[in-house]
């Protein structure tokens, strides 16, 4: 992309953004001159449809014939709601490429003019295309002001006539659609057992890679054309493109649910469809119905007249019906509510009068539950929720107290062994002592104090025992009531 591209788009930009500051329409307008651009045309084509058995070939060749024939006249197609978020999606994959394309290109010129020591690119190519960065992330977040020409023109690629566009095998639609380059592709596959006839018709779709409609029937030769009609009814809706609107529904409270019926065409009959909030797509144009209602406020009925093409918005806002009952608010709000094991919403809530008792539950996560019983006359309540108080932990403060147990154990055994070797080396010392009184020689002198110093050293070890032992014994008790509290059932 060159720098001149850059400066015509930095134009185009600020002129937008001044627009847009004035609240002028210009805001939604597509960038001209992007590489994403919108599609403006789609195309379709008829395969050959494979035909199995004696001489089914050029039957089925001349049934793919006429059935060009049928939509030869065909030169646009509304688009669903699913397609145009489909093809709006895939602008803004092909613009995000781009414009990160030109980023890369303006980086690794940055980079070759530093190592070449030539002059970089201007800033302003940077400038630019941070303006275009923003311009696609509001289109990003504003996909509906993507312009889209609606309805579509539809070529076809066949040549008038009525010749085919390809005699391949068409049992891989994707592949084949994606060699002659469209966007619909009509493929067919035609086989015989015995005098019966079977018929299988899809219709391909390159945008959504899958089938929008397959139709299958069996019959005899002598009703093809009847059959024939039969499938080009089953596929007119599909392939000329139903006219559909939108709804999008939000509200108040936040628990409102909003309840409407819609006819499906797969089930042949009406669907309740509800939701918070209500987001509906591919809507047949006409008047709709859509009941919203939350529990303690009244209800509201609104009709729509819903028109091709259009998505149409609104917001209700119950309003609160005192008859219905008191008011539950908690602090701090957004707890949920729960009636007799039935949600209600989150506070603050206007819940049913309550006929007779009823269990009232209201929860937050991380803080501890309310329950308590709603009686007939009930009045608005505020609840205060509190964080749970940490559970003790019981078997960390029994090991605790089983090590101290442990610990006092060998520290009494130590000071009982001790005060034994003590007496012994005491009667030993005394010995020794009588001795040397009747025979004062060096070797019974030497005995008598190497046995005093014994006797010194286990009298000591068995005083500092006795008072660790009673040090010990004080920490024991003190974590054994730890214990004691900890495990008290609460």
């Amino acid at each position: 992309m060159t720098p001149t591209t850059f400066k015509r788009r930095a134009l185009l930009i600020l002129v937008s953004g001044c627009l847009i500051a004035t609240g002028a329409f210009a805001q939604t307008a597509w960038p001209s001159d992007w590489q994403a651009d919108v599609p403006t045309s789609w195309s379709w084509a008829v395969a050959s449809w494979t035909g199995a058995g004696t001489g089914m070939s050029s039957v089925a060749a001349q049934m793919a014939r006429d059935w060009i024939g049928d939509w030869v006249g065909v030169d646009e197609r509304p688009l669903s709601g699913q397609e145009i978020r489909f093809l709006q999606d895939e602008a803004l994959k092909k613009a995000r490429l781009a414009l990160d394309t030109t980023l890369t290109q303006f980086r690794l010129q940055v980079a070759q003019a530093h190592l070449t020591g030539t002059l970089p690119p201007p800033s302003s190519t940077l400038d630019s295309w941070t303006s275009e960065d923003q311009t696609w992330h509001y289109f990003h977040d504003h996909r509906d002001q993507i312009p889209l020409p609606d309805p579509l023109p539809l070529k076809l690629v066949a040549p008038s006539d009525g010749s085919l566009v390809s005699v391949s095998d068409v049992s891989d639609p994707a592949t084949l659609a994606a060699q002659l380059n469209v966007d619909l592709l009509f493929w067919g596959k035609l086989s015989t057992q015995g005098r019966v006839w079977s018929l299988k018709l899809g219709l391909w779709s390159r945008l959504e890679n899958r089938n929008l409609k397959e139709w299958h029937d069996r019959f005899s030769p002598d009703e093809i054309k009847q059959r024939m009609e039969k499938a080009h009814e089953a596929f007119e809706e599909v392939f000329l493109g139903r006219p559909w609107a939108g709804l999008r529904l939000s509200g108040e409270p936040s628990s409102i649910i909003f309840r409407t019926e819609r006819w499906d065409p797969d089930e042949g009959s009406k669907k309740v469809l509800s939701g918070t909030p209500l987001v509906l797509d591919d809507l047949l144009p006409g008047p709709l119905t859509v009941h919203a209602e939350a529990p303690g406020f009244s209800s509201q009925t609104r009709t729509y007249d819903l028109q091709p093409g259009v998505t149409a918005r609104d917001t209700i806002k119950l309003v609160s019906d005192e008859r219905k009952g008191p008011l539950i608010d908690s602090q701090p709000p957004g707890a949920n509510v729960w009636i007799d094991s039935q949600w209600i919403g989150v506070t603050p809530v206007r819940v049913r009068a309550p006929v007779t008792r009823e269990s009232l539950r209201v929860e937050l996560p991380g803080h501890e539950p309310v329950v308590t019983d709603l009686e007939p006359g009930a009045r608005d309540r505020t609840f205060f929720l509190t964080p749970p108080v940490p559970k003790p932990n019981v078997q960390a403060a029994k090991d605790r107290f089983y090590f101290s147990l442990a610990v006092f154990s060998f520290s009494l055994t130590t000071t009982i062994f001790a005060h034994a070797l003590s007496d012994q080396w005491t009667a030993l010392t005394n010995q020794y002592a009588y001795a040397y009184l009747s025979n004062p020689t060096a070797q019974i002198y030497q005995n008598y104090t190497d046995a005093y110093h014994w006797q010194q050293g286990f009298q000591n070890t068995s005083y500092v025992g006795l008072a660790l032992t009673t040090g010990v014994f004080v920490w024991m008790m003190m974590e054994l009531s730890t214990y004691l509290q900890d495990a008290e059932p609460r």
